[in-house]
């Protein structure tokens, strides 16, 4: 997401000239002088005056909006209760509260940046869990502003102007919020697997004839048997809907077999979706990274090196402190593996890891990743549907087509004409 959405809860969209101390005292006195002043001129005053700082301190132009949109309802509110109620004083008090109360908290947020305001709360231990729930609000606010946005897009390329006829607007909030809900179910099997701490580091995963129904759609993996050992890379491919994805969150412990075993049933894997936003919990790379590492009980200042070390692994040092909504789906990719690489796997689950990015892009990924492989014992299980970028290091690769095992063995094999054709891939 691109847009200045976002960009108001992240840094300060004003050219603010009092600090964010002084700003601090003003907010905390003037909100307690709304609460005990009973002076509606007085209050008007005030709100004018801190409109005045926000036009002083050139404030952008999406926050006036807001501002002008709730100024807009609190006019027709005190317009309807001049109109209908015989005493409107009490409510022209409570509206004079409130415009004055909205400008200044305006005003406020204009100059001051959430990442800034986060680490004070964090500072104050006693406040951490309280910054944490905030911060992962505004992320999952994102994540549904993201989605509204386009498939209003979506809606405007597909039938023009006629987008704004309430009928289309309906759909296209629902279908924004459907997908925003699909979306928050990923990110829950994303929660399970950055917090599982992983008991084993075997040197061979092994899964025996191990098969995974669905109610609505039967059964989706049937008979899988594979041996991963420790270090190796393994290549899975196959057409759409194969069972791919499914034997990755088998392997995670995000499904359950109906048949069959995996042993040991409890392995430190890393998980990559497809979806890089269906794995964040925070609204920076650097606190995304320092999420997971604090979730496993490491301490915040050790946590914050591993973090930086991580960043740095995966060239996106330099993007630490920005908002992970306005960056490239690569980028995104990218602060994906360092969050996931950060909490040292053993095995690393990454479906469909190079989609959706361009060859360079793709071919840069894939060399970081196999450059970080050399430096620690890393097994991959690489799911993908891409052939151009393929790890060097995979030696084997599997074949799936409609939930069966079709192939396993050499890669070089495997990519042959004739096992392509089998896979229903050619």
């Amino acid at each position: 997401m691109h847009s200045e959405e976002s960009e108001l809860l992240f840094e300060n969209s004003s050219r603010a000239s009092i600090p964010i101390a002084i700003r601090n005292y003003i907010l905390c006195f003037f909100m307690l002088f709304f609460i005990l002043v009973q002076n509606k001129i007085l209050n008007l005053a005030l709100g004018i005056l801190f409109s005045s700082l926000m036009m002083f301190e050139r404030t952008s132009f999406l926050r006036w909006t807001i501002l002008g949109v709730f100024t807009f309802n609190i006019l027709l509110i005190f317009i309807l209760g001049t109109l209908l109620l015989s005493d409107s004083s009490i409510l022209h008090l409570q509206l004079s509260k409130t415009f004055a109360g909205l400008t200044l908290l305006n005003w406020y947020g204009s100059g001051v940046s959430w990442p800034e305001f986060k680490r004070k709360f964090l500072r104050l231990r006693v406040f951490k869990e309280l910054a944490l729930f905030i911060d992962r609000g505004i992320f999952q606010g994102q994540v549904i502003l993201d989605c509204l946005r386009k498939r209003f897009q979506a809606a405007f390329l597909r039938t023009g102007k006629k987008y704004r006829r309430p009928a289309n607007v309906s759909r296209a909030i629902a279908g924004g919020i459907a997908s925003s809900l699909e979306r928050a179910y990923h990110i829950e099997d994303a929660l399970f697997v950055r917090n599982s701490p992983g008991a084993s580091d075997s040197e061979q995963l092994s899964i025996k004839n191990c098969s995974v129904s669905f109610k609505d759609r039967g059964e989706v993996l049937k008979d899988i048997s594979l041996d991963l050992f420790s270090g190796e890379w393994l290549f899975v491919t196959g057409p759409s809907g194969s069972g791919k994805t499914t034997l990755l969150k088998l392997i995670a412990g995000l499904l359950k077999p109906k048949t069959g075993s995996i042993a040991p049933e409890s392995i430190r894997a890393g998980f990559i979706f497809q979806n890089p936003d269906d794995q964040f919990f925070a609204t920076t790379p650097m606190e995304d990274v320092l999420w997971g590492l604090t979730e496993h009980g490491i301490a915040r200042e050790k946590a914050e090196e591993m973090a930086k070390y991580w960043l740095r692994e995966m060239g996106i040092a330099h993007l630490a402190h920005q908002p992970l909504a306005r960056l490239s789906f690569g980028e995104k990719k990218r602060v994906a593996f360092a969050g996931t690489l950060a909490l040292e796997p053993s095995l690393l689950l990454c479906d469909e890891p190079t989609a959706g990015l361009d060859y360079i892009t793709a071919k840069k990924l894939l060399e970081s990743l196999e450059t970080i492989a050399k430096k620690r014992s890393l097994s991959v299980i690489w799911v993908s549907h891409d052939l151009e970028h393929l790890p060097s290091k995979s030696t084997r690769a599997m074949l799936l087509k409609d939930g069966q095992t079709v192939f396993l063995g050499a890669k070089n094999e495997a990519l042959k004409l004739e096992n392509l054709r089998l896979a229903g891939l050619r």
